[in-house]
C-alpha cells in the first residue's frame, strides 16, 4: 500500500497464501474494502471523499456556477473534452442552452464525479 493509503490490488486467497506471496515493501489488508471507493487512513478502511458535485444541475446561459471546494489539480472535462486543471476552486458557465456533461477527475484520494448540466 503506497503512503497515500491507496489500495492498489485485490486478491482472493487465504491469509496464508497472501502472506507467502506478498511482495517486499507491500502490506496486506484483510478487512473488506472496495478497491475503487475506499482507502486506508490510520490503518483502517475509510471511504474516499467525494466532491459534493450533484448528479444534475440547471443553470441559465452565461450564468456562473461556483464550485469553490474542488481540490487543486482536478482535471475538468466538458463533453469528454479536457478543459484544464483547477487551481483555487472552479467557476463554470455555458454560453448557450443545451445539455452538457461535466466530469471532474481530482487527485487521489478524492473520487471522480460527473454531473449533467442543463443550460436554459
Amino acid at each position: 500500500m503506497p503512503e497515500t493509503g491507496q489500495i492498489v490490488g485485490q486478491v482472493f486467497a487465504t491469509p496464508a497464501e497472501i502472506d507467502a506471496n506478498i511482495p517486499d515493501g507491500a502490506e496486506a489488508l484483510y478487512d473488506a474494502a472496495d478497491v475503487f471507493k475506499d482507502y486506508i487512513v490510520a490503518g483502517g478502511v475509510t471511504p474516499r471523499p467525494g466532491l459534493g458535485l450533484p448528479d444534475t444541475h440547471t443553470l441559465a446561459a452565461n450564468a456562473d456556477w461556483s464550485l469553490p471546494d474542488i481540490p487543486d489539480g482536478t482535471s475538468v472535462l466538458i463533453d469528454q473534452m479536457e478543459q484544464g486543471v483547477t487551481s483555487g476552486g472552479l467557476v463554470l458557465s455555458f454560453p448557450e442552452a443545451g445539455e452538457w456533461t461535466v466530469e471532474l477527475r481530482p487527485p487521489f484520494p478524492y473520487l471522480d464525479a460527473t454531473c449533467t448540466v442543463t443550460v436554459t
